[in-house]
Order: structure tokens, then C-alpha cells, then sequence
């Protein structure tokens, strides 16, 4: 796991000094502590900050080819290292070191481009070829890493983080009403867009061919292939297995994230299988008041913990989170609005003491129909191709069934769900999907002089992502979530925040051999009635209590209702509501009052807390500092 940084310049023949990356690889330090390394030839200047997981003596990169040829700098792991190793010595290739890096130079040497699609695990890559100055840029299937692109005058320059391109003096936040829209809209900005002037995100399952020079086009290797098709449930339990098996290799030790629900005691479950000693942590969430939000999560980790004979690690977190929150805000390059960075910096930063290695459920969710959209989508789904009147009848009797049972109280997030599909009917099911995952009305968008992308476009930009094989509101809701939230949202803040802890955050049901069969399924493999993940949990059933079978779905929210009637009401006021604060300047200040003050009539919290995140975010940027114009920008 590292960070690397640098640049393909334009002309082909021009070299720099080693010294021109000594800003960039500053500013990931944090996401490789242990060493560093540098690729500067005529053509390129380029480096990268390593955390030493595997060939911790040997494994510094680059790393060449025998024929000091082809050089390679990455971020990630290649979990099937060994078998790849194996192949490239039979066909003749001799290593150097232990480094699963090492395979890569090899692979292109007998593959070329293609070699990518043998390689399992989590990457972004910079290949550079020596005699041909032409390099690759690669992004994983999935987005588990992130690559961000820059192109200049001088060159295309690419990162791990953005923070690399402001300390190369070629980037600075440009406000744009449409980013901001979306952020407050989603609580993340979609790719490939990003706050920054001229910054993108690679997309997915993509690598750019940078030649003489020149960009010869990005390349699609990987498209998930989303819908019912081949998939079979007697596979999920090898797969599983063969997946945490691969991801607990590492020479430093490894623990698992467990939250006492089915993925993360899925996994728990298969990593003591290995006999290893692997701890558990658990994150506990004090909601302030007399309800502790958190309590029944750390009860059911502990059941699972001590049946599978775990060391648990309790982490415990409260509303004093507020005093560090700008620090973490810092970390994220773009704007996230999301809690869950809280949970997931601190139970890194704290595990970081027993477990450089975390395994995540993340993935699970979006690949199974794990999540309450999922089944309001299947709930909803009979209702497409009905007449307008009968669809409007329907799900007018939807929402007053929910009323009359009291589903949608606060505490009902599926009947919320429901009726939000049931208000937009009949629609572009591409369209609906994405308009579960939205956080705030699009009249509350434009009351603060902020504008939205287009259902339209951000269905065209996922269909480039993804191939949807059926039209289903199911399948069109996975597909937004492998395709758009996924690589945006969760795979972003996971490695934003565990980068900077230092810690390495891996995740096996991104392993693309399991999310490939999960990803085939048919619909009554996922949900059921009103209960999602149905082939997990039945894969699940030898290796994880009942009481964590039978569990709904809870989630990695936080307790904001509680929070924002505490402490951090208070900071609410003393930041967002200030006359003097950052995000008035771009918001229209009328608007933005309103929606403070119809938090309680309705529930606005995570907007609120969006608006928090973004105002701590604003402030941190103008604080810092960017470089001055620098060979990277000529």
C-alpha cells in the first residue's frame, strides 16, 4: 500500500531533477511512511511513498525488468501474486525480490496491455516503458484505489491524492454551483468530476497509453456486468474463501473490521478459520443521550468475537468528536459528507496500533441488494409498465398503508424509501435508481443557488461504467451503486481515511472473481420480501450465528438527530451560521438560513451535516498554501 504521484511530460525527450517531486511525495508522506522511491528518466518524473505490507526488506520501488527495461510504481496489492510469479518463471523471467510488485514488469513483458486482466487485487499503476517512452496508467476494476489525472501544458500528472497536484502548483479548488449541487445532493460529488480546476478522477477498469509524448486514449478493460445471467449460489462459499485467503497474506499483522453484522462476521468468521490470531475492532457509537445508538452493534460483535475465540477491540466514539473533526475533514481532497468518516479515521488510527491490515465488508451491500433501496426497488418494481392511473393508484395506497401502520416515522427508513419511489412513478428506472441514493430535495438545492447533473447524464456516464443485462429497478439500482457510489463514495472515504491513518483497508467482496458470480444472480437470490443478501446469508449459515443471520440491516450511519440536538447544534451555529462563514459566499444566504431552521419539521440532519463538512472543508483549503508555478505546470 503506498501513494504515488508524478508526471508524463509532453515532450518526450525533456528530464527533470529528482528534486521536483520532493513537494508531491510530501504531501502523501502519510500514505507511506516507511520509504520512498523515484522513476526519473526522459519523459517522466514520478514517485511513490510506501507502507510496507509484503517484502518489507526488498520491495522498495520502482522495481525493473531484468533488462532494466520497463519499471513499475504502484499503489495497492496483487493478492494472486504467487501463482503469477510462477507462471512468468516458468516462461523464463527472473525476480529480483519477494515484492508481489515485481510480477507486474514481467506480466507486460509476455502480455503487454492485457497483462492488467490477469492481475487480482486492488491497484492504481504507473508501467513505464523505457525504450518505447510510452507508460500506462491503470486504475482496478472497481476503483478500491483511487488515480487522479491532470493534464497540463507541460504534461498529464497524476495522483493518489489531490494534495500532490496543489503542491505542484497546478491545481486550486474552482467553484462550480453544479459540483456543489451534487454534493449536497448525494453527500459526494460523482465521478469523474471533482472541486478542483482541471482535476478528474480515472474511471474504473480504465488505463490511459501515454506514448512519445502523447496520449494515445483510454482503454476499458473491466465492465461489470450487472443483472441475472449465469451465476450460481454453490460457488459464493469458495469464492468467499479463497478471497479472505489471498487478502490475509501480509508480513504485518492483519485484523477485521466487525460490527457484529453479516459481512464483517462473514469475513471474521473465514479469517479464524485460517488459524491466524486475528484481532477484531469494533466501533461504538455513544449516541449523548439515554438511547446509545451504538450498543446493539458492540453486543452482537461480541457474541461473534467470542465464538470464533477473537481478541475484540472496542472502540468507543461521542459527540466530542467535534474538537478533531477538521482535522479529518482535511484528508478528504474533496468535499464528503458523510459520518462515517468519523468512524472509519478513528477505528483505523486506534487499530493502526494492533493491525496495520483491516478487512472490510464494504462491496457486500452493493454487489448482494443489501442495502433498504434495494428492497423498496424490488417492492416497487411490479409497478413499471402499469398504466399511469393504476401506478398512481398504487402507490397512492402504498403511502397510506404506511401512514396507517406508522411506517414512516422517523424510525422507518425502508417506508421513506418506498414512498420516495412511489412520488416518482412512472420513471426511467436508470432515473429512479439514482434518486434513491440523494440525501436532499432538488427544491432545497436550488433554494441555496446551486444546480444538479442531469438523471440524463448521470444515467449515460453509468451505462459507460457498467453493462446492465436486464431493465429492472433492481438492476438498475445495483448498477448505480457498483458503478457511481461505490467508486465516489465508500471505496473514497475507506481510502481517504485509512491512508491517513496509515493503515491498509482491504475488502474481499471486491475480490472480481466473487463479485463477478454475485454480480449474476438472479433477483430472488438477492432480496426477498423485506429482507436483502439472501445467497450471502445462505452462504453465511455455517459461519455465523443465527441471531446475525436473522438480523436486519442496520448500517454505518451515526446518531445525528442526537448529536444535533447537543454539542454539535452548537457547532452548527458557530461555523455554517456565522455571517462570515466560507460556504456563504458561494450559497445563497436565504435559502441557506431556511433550511437550518426546517431541521425538526423535517428531517435535515444529514444535509445539515453536509453543510458542516463543507464549510470545515472550505476552510481548510484556503488555509493551506499552493505551490508556486513549477515545471510540472510549463
Amino acid at each position: 500500500m503506498c501513494g504515488i504521484t508524478g508526471m508524463v511530460f509532453s515532450d518526450a525527450s525533456r528530464q527533470v531533477d529528482p528534486s521536483v517531486l520532493d513537494a508531491p511525495l510530501h504531501a502523501i508522506l502519510h500514505r507511506g511512511p516507511d520509504g520512498e522511491g523515484r522513476l526519473v528518466r526522459r519523459g517522466i518524473a514520478a514517485g511513490m511513498r510506501r507502507l510496507a505490507i509484503i517484502d518489507i526488506a526488498g520491495g522498495d520501488q520502482p522495481i525493473w525488468n531484468e533488462d532494466h527495461t520497463i519499471a513499475v510504481l504502484y499503489n495497492g496489492e496483487i493478492y494472486n501474486y504467487r501463482e503469477l510469479r510462477a507462471f512468468c518463471e516458468a516462461k523464463g523471467h527472473h525476480f529480483k525480490t519477494e515484492s508481489d510488485t515485481e510480477v507486474i514488469v514481467h506480466l507486460y513483458e509476455i502480455y503487454g496491455d492485457d497483462f492488467v486482466s490477469k492481475l487480482n487485487g486492488m491497484f492504481a499503476i504507473c508501467l513505464w516503458d523505457e525504450p518505447r517512452k510510452r507508460a500506462l496508467l491503470i486504475r482496478d476494476r472497481f476503483g478500491i484505489k483511487p488515480l487522479y489525472l491532470r493534464r497540463t501544458k507541460a504534461g498529464v500528472a497524476f495522483a493518489s491524492e489531490i494534495r500532490a497536484f496543489k503542491a505542484m502548483g497546478i491545481t486550486q479548488v474552482q467553484f462550480d454551483p453544479q459540483w456543489a449541487g451534487d454534493y449536497l445532493r448525494f453527500l459526494w460529488i460523482p465521478e469523474p468530476r471533482t472541486a478542483w480546476e482541471g482535476v478528474e478522477r480515472m474511471a474504473p477498469g480504465t488505463y490511459l497509453v501515454i506514448e512519445d509524448g502523447l496520449e494515445r486514449g483510454v482503454r476499458r478493460y473491466y465492465r461489470p456486468k450487472i443483472g441475472p445471467g449465469d451465476g450460481r449460489t454453490e460457488e459464493i462459499p469458495r469464492l468467499l474463501r479463497k478471497s479472505v485467503e489471498r487478502q490475509l497474506l501480509s508480513e504485518v499483522p492483519v485484523g477485521v473490521f466487525l460490527s457484529g453484522g453479516l459481512d464483517s462476521s462473514i469475513l471474521a468468521s473465514l479469517a479464524a478459520e485460517s488459524g491466524a490470531n486475528i484481532p477484531a475492532h469494533t466501533i461504538r457509537l455513544k449516541s449523548g443521550g439515554a438511547r446509545d445508538a451504538g450498543a446493539e452493534d458492540a453486543e452482537y460483535a461480541a457474541v461473534v468475537a467470542k465464538g470464533l475465540g477473537l481478541r475484540q477491540y472496542e472502540h468507543e466514539i461521542d459527540s466530542d468528536f467535534v474538537d478533531w473533526l477538521p482535522k479529518i475533514v482535511n484528508w478528504t481532497d474533496d468535499p464528503i459528507g458523510d459520518p462515517a468518516l468519523i468512524h472509519t479515521y478513528l477505528i483505523c488510527s486506534r487499530a493502526k496500533e494492533e493491525s496495520t491490515v483491516l478487512l472490510s465488508g464494504m462491496g457486500a451491500d452493493e454487489l448482494n441488494g443489501g442495502y433498504r433501496r434495494h428492497i423498496a426497488a424490488h417492492a416497487m418494481a411490479p409497478l413499471y409498465g402499469l398504466p399511469t392511473p393504476l401506478v398512481e393508484l398504487a402507490t397512492g395506497a402504498v403511502n397510506r398503508a404506511a401512514h396507517a401502520f406508522g411506517l414512516l416515522a422517523t424510525k422507518s427508513q425502508l417506508a421513506r424509501r418506498i414512498q420516495k419511489a412511489g412520488s416518482a412513478l412512472p420513471a426511467d428506472p436508470r432515473h429512479l435508481a439514482i434518486r434513491y441514493a440523494e440525501w436532499t430535495s432538488h427544491e432545497r438545492i436550488e433554494s441555496l443557488g446551486l444546480r444538479i447533473t442531469s438523471f440524463e447524464e448521470l444515467a449515460a456516464s453509468l451505462d459507460e461504467r457498467v453493462e446492465v443485462r436486464g431493465g429492472d429497478l433492481l438492476t438498475r439500482a445495483l448498477a448505480f451503486d457498483v458503478g457511481m457510489y461505490l467508486p465516489s463514495h465508500n471505496l473514497r472515504y475507506v481510502d481517504k481515511m485509512s491512508m491517513a491513518a496509515s493503515a491498509e483497508v482491504r475488502v474481499p467482496f471486491l475480490d472480481h472473481e466473487l463479485a463477478d458470480e454475485l454480480l449474476a444472480l438472479p433477483d430472488r437470490d438477492r432480496v426477498r420480501g423485506a429482507t436483502g443478501k439472501i445467497a450471502l446469508r445462505s452462504a453465511a449459515s455455517a459461519l455465523v450465528p443465527p441471531s446475525v443471520l436473522r438480523r436486519p440491516k442496520v448500517g454505518f450511519g451515526a446518531p445525528l438527530r442526537d448529536w444535533m440536538t447537543g454539542h454539535l447544534g452548537d457547532v452548527v451555529q458557530d461555523t455554517v451560521m456565522r455571517p462570515n462563514a466560507e460556504i456563504r459566499s458561494w450559497l445563497d444566504g436565504r435559502g441557506l438560513d431556511g433550511l437550518i431552521e426546517a431541521n425538526g419539521e423535517e428531517d435535515l440532519s444529514y444535509t445539515i451535516w453536509g453543510l458542516l463538512t463543507l464549510e470545515l472543508w472550505a476552510r481548510a483549503v484556503k488555509s493551506q498554501q499552493s505551490a508556486a508555478p513549477s515545471v510540472f505546470s510549463e
